[in-house]
């Protein structure tokens, strides 16, 4: 009988450490805040972060979302993806948690990208990749092997531009709806504080600090804070153009 005990002890403190589980918090360390080198003027907008590709002449890259390219992200219209990388001369992106830190990489022409209000034949392929120049300090993050199931619990990781202490930079969320491009999930926000604004390409990883989306959009909902992304399928199919 004490056996017994012992073991139902043993599951129970399993399944706490289990739902207390979060990603580590060097996963923070590798988001950054774009400026985009334009030919007239320089555009700062949303999120990067530092990706691994298992390219040798371009181990990570820069991730983020193809929208900030347009009306999105303040433009006058949208940079089709075969005119990125001479639109764009180049893109620097400083460190969140680091200020000091910049990293610098050269834009990538991704087939097909496109914002998520103007898609092509294609599908959702609302991402941006740029090589990035030397070794950066922080720890590119990893894809994740399989997309997460409805129910699990993801991470946003991002810094709020209002709505959440600046070093706040994990928020919690459930999975929602899983699709072959897309993931939704809801953050929790039992406040009613949450602010999306300046989050678009910033990862969404599992406890394992792995990619499991890209974040584009969202909205309020009654449950909290309804978010969408890219899945990694869009994500894998992207890094096919890291040569």
């Amino acid at each position: 009988m004490l056996t017994r005990f012992r073991a139902m002890g043993l599951l129970l403190s399993l399944a706490a450490a289990n739902a207390m589980a979060e990603p580590p918090k060097a996963v923070a360390d590798a988001i950054c805040r774009p400026t985009f080198e334009l030919k007239d003027q320089p555009l700062s907008a949303g999120t990067a972060f530092l990706m691994e590709t298992g390219v040798e002449k371009h181990p990570a890259v820069l991730v983020t979302a193809h929208h900030l390219l347009g009306p999105m992200g303040g433009l006058p219209a949208e940079v089709a993806w075969n005119d990125v990388p001479k639109s764009v001369r180049r893109a620097t992106c400083k460190s969140i948690v680091n200020p000091a830190q910049t990293w610098t990489g050269a834009p990538i022409a991704i087939p097909g990208a496109a914002s998520f209000n103007n898609q092509t034949k294609d599908g959702l392929r609302d991402i941006a990749l740029l090589t990035v120049q030397g070794k950066p300090a922080a720890k590119a993050l990893k894809l994740a092997p399989t997309q997460p199931k409805l129910g699990d619990t993801v991470w946003l990781v991002a810094q709020l531009v209002s709505g959440a202490p600046k070093d706040k930079l994990l928020f919690k969320a459930k999975v929602s709806r899983v699709q072959d491009l897309a993931l939704n999930y809801i953050v929790d926000d039992p406040e009613g504080t949450f602010e999306l604004r300046a989050t678009s390409g910033a990862p969404v990883v599992n406890e394992r600090g792995e990619v499991v989306a890209v974040n584009l959009a969202g909205g309020r909902v009654a449950e909290g804070f309804n978010l969408a992304g890219i899945s990694i399928n869009v994500v894998r199919k992207a890094l096919e153009s890291v040569k």
